[in-house]
């Protein structure tokens, strides 16, 4: 069995270590000595699931806005959120999720096109009274994603929707009465083709 001692303990903890947890432990000190301390600042600021739900949260709404174009940096930003989601969600802390000022932060980092269409998409009432939350606008964003990468989309679904209104029966097969209904389906004769 190989035993180390606490230098090395502690570069291994350092080595470890990014972001806030790092920043922490270099407050303290990188000294052999502060080891024990620098366990017991850890497992009290970062094993506690509140403070790295609130870490995570924080990481997720503290980003530059994203540009326009930026298809890469939206990929990432809603995996990032959908990971934090169902952080939240295994640990039983869905009180973020559902709080207007988490949305109105998730929704400010967007472009402003995307911003706009996600406005579209609920009413303000919606906004108001709590039933749009973070897991309706991480789906929101997954599916505005999908067209987002396939330009078509957008395209065909228009013209799935102009068909379907314009072009759904027209008039005069109103009138019509046939000796087998099953001839005309939605406007459109079908057999005999």
């Amino acid at each position: 069995k190989t035993t180390f001692d606490d230098n090395i303990w502690m570069l291994r903890l350092l080595s470890t270590l990014d972001g806030d947890a790092k920043r922490a432990i270099e407050a303290i000190s990188t000294s052999v000595r502060f080891y024990a301390t620098a366990l017991k600042a850890l497992k009290r600021d970062f094993g506690n699931p509140l403070s790295i739900s609130y870490l995570r949260l924080k990481n997720l709404f503290e980003k530059p806005q994203i540009k326009s174009n930026d298809r890469l940096l939206l990929r990432q930003y809603h995996q990032e959120l959908k990971l934090t989601l169902s952080w939240l969600e295994s640990i039983g802390y869905e009180v973020p999720i559902y709080s207007s000022e988490n949305l109105t932060k998730a929704i400010m980092w967007l472009p402003s096109h995307i911003r706009q269409s996600f406005y579209k998409f609920t009413s303000n009432n919606d906004l108001i009274d709590g039933s749009v939350n973070l897991y309706v606008f991480e789906k929101w964003l997954e599916d505005k994603l999908k067209t987002f990468f396939n330009p078509l989309a957008d395209i065909i679904s228009d013209c799935e929707t102009t068909i379907k209104t314009k072009f759904n029966r027209p008039k005069f097969f109103n009138n019509l009465t046939t000796k087998n209904d099953d001839e005309f389906n939605d406007g459109f004769i079908t057999e005999g083709w």
